[in-house]
């Protein structure tokens, strides 16, 4: 398992990414299986609207309403 701070621009922490992940630490970080997760990326704005691993990062970085 891998583990990001919710405060990081990736996608694993993005709200507009789909992949496999659970918030911890009372939502102030998330675990995915690894970095290499992929999922979908749902905001037509970026240029990586598609399918991505978790780690990557854009411009348009929301955080992912189950972090705080």
């Amino acid at each position: 398992m891998s583990q990001w701070n919710s405060t990081e621009k990736r996608c694993v922490t993005c709200n507009s990414w789909s992949g496999t992940r659970t918030p911890v630490v009372n939502g102030k970080a998330v675990k995915a299986d690894n970095q290499f997760v992929k999922g979908k990326c749902s905001n037509k704005a970026s240029k990586k609207y598609s399918e991505i691993n978790a780690v990557q990062n854009c411009n348009y970085w929301e955080k992912w309403s189950a972090l705080s």
